[in-house]
């Protein structure tokens, strides 16, 4: 994991959060000195990852501390997912009733959809395999209003994204 120092301030040293999406294992750190801009964890299993960092200063971090960063995904052995190829597209959102979701990879892939509610939860699930192109319609009407997160992945990819359900 690298990132870059902050653009204003100094921190004298940095929290780091990374988490195996898959098992739920959390790593973190917070003593990472405030010069460094790179941190690596050995003996990780296969699997999709997300980590995000912050700078904070004084012993304790209690002084000031920046917000963390938007995570980054990994998937184990492979590059960024943001340096795959996709393109995305999720409308309306927020929805009433139904959000359409469309996907294209580079490639044919199993293409996973989940939604889950604020508790973890799945609340829909959906698949298609042998595909380069994701293109559905989604029905939202028997979900309570409220902000759920819809994660869609595959071999190369795994992206994670607000839905928003109103009445």
């Amino acid at each position: 994991m690298s990132w870059d120092t902050p653009l204003s301030g100094e921190p004298d040293h940095y929290f780091l959060y990374l988490e195996n999406l898959g098992t739920g294992d959390v790593y973190a750190w917070n003593d990472i000195p405030g010069n460094a801009t790179s941190k690596t964890k050995y003996n990780l299993a296969p699997g999709e990852y997300s980590w995000k960092i912050r700078g904070a200063c004084g012993s304790n971090g209690t002084s000031w501390a920046t917000p963390f960063s938007s995570p980054e995904f990994y998937s184990l052995g492979s590059n960024r997912t943001n340096n795959i190829n996709y393109k995305l597209n999720i409308f309306p959102n927020p929805s009433i009733d139904i959000v359409n979701i469309n996907i294209e990879l580079e490639k044919k892939q199993n293409i996973h959809l989940r939604i889950s509610n604020s508790l973890g939860q799945t609340v829909i699930n959906d698949s298609e395999f042998n595909t380069k192109l994701y293109n559905k319609q989604i029905d939202l009407n028997k979900l309570a209003s409220g902000i759920y997160i819809l994660s869609i992945s595959s071999n190369a990819i795994y992206i994670k994204e607000s839905l928003i359900v109103i009445d």
